[in-house]
């Protein structure tokens, strides 16, 4: 119980430090040039397009750092966790945005992209961490 609390925490500290590493690169682009991050580009702004690389890079460094603090045979499902209760928090909170088809509407995928985007980029950093400990343990 005492590993499962430390897991879910830690995996929490890192989903913050993580989106907010993402929001502050943001908030430096739209301080550093507000009228280039105005442009709209297909649906949305630019600043919303410069959040989803970043939110990647966080996440990809998040998924390849974090399990090395985790006590877990499976550090990919303690990662996803919280991700996935931020997302049912936000379809449960407001239905009718989160709850959109991308095929069907136009600027779902903005929206729904942070999730998709921090999930898939946590676990490929997940990835790369174990092709790294197989490695090390080849090498040894």
């Amino acid at each position: 119980m005492l590993d499962a609390c430390r897991n879910f925490l830690i995996s929490t500290a890192a989903l913050i430090a993580a989106f907010l590493f993402a929001a502050c690169g943001q908030g430096a682009l739209l301080y550093l040039a507000p009228s280039l991050t105005d442009r709209i580009v297909g649906a949305t702004d630019l600043a919303t397009l410069v959040l989803i690389p970043l939110l990647a890079v966080a996440f990809l460094l998040s998924g390849f750092f974090v399990p090395r603090w985790l006590r877990t045979a499976v550090p990919l499902g303690w990662l996803l966790l919280p991700i996935v209760c931020l997302y049912l928090i936000a379809v449960i909170d407001q239905p009718y945005i989160y709850g959109c088809t991308p095929l069907v509407v136009a600027g779902c995928w903005q929206m729904l992209s942070p999730f998709v985007v921090s999930a898939a980029a946590v676990a490929v950093g997940c990835l790369l961490y174990r092709m790294q400990l197989r490695a090390r343990r080849n090498v040894v």
